[in-house]
């Protein structure tokens, strides 16, 4: 019985933010890549995902720490290894970061820059390669 690819879901509320990633890593061959919109009606990320991905990208912006505390106070539910992408501004909320489970925190992907979305996608493609251990086959 084959095992099924790693899936990774880019989740925040800029469409323009969401459309940019999944281009960028568009060449990490093998992987399901969707994104998901967060609607500004929605404050738990993942309300509404009947199928949650191996690896999930939150897109930090000024709901932020809302976010971060929507899913803090679900601790019992179940959550995909989450990897968050903000700037500066959004070190401070770290600590509910930690508390739901976050494996990294990154720095967005500039839009232009070819060699720093490299750099980007090379660091997502080793997160992937670490939730593996759900027994997800994995790509090289």
């Amino acid at each position: 019985m084959e095992k099924d690819l790693l899936t990774l879901l880019l989740l925040g509320r800029s469409e323009s933010n969401l459309v940019n990633q999944k281009e960028i890593l568009s060449n990490l061959n093998g992987y399901q890549i969707a994104i998901r919109l967060i609607p500004s009606t929605t404050q738990d990320p993942f309300d509404g995902i009947d199928k949650l991905p191996d690896v999930a990208v939150l897109n930090l912006n000024r709901d932020a720490e809302h976010d971060l505390e929507t899913l803090a106070l679900k601790r019992d539910r179940a959550l995909p290894s989450v990897i968050l992408v903000g700037n500066e501004n959004h070190q401070k909320y770290l600590r509910l970061a930690l508390q739901i489970g976050a494996r990294d925190f990154l720095s967005p992907p500039p839009i232009l820059s070819n060699s720093w979305s490299i750099a980007w996608c090379e660091c997502i493609k080793k997160k992937l390669q670490h939730a593996a251990q759900k027994g997800a086959s994995v790509p090289s």
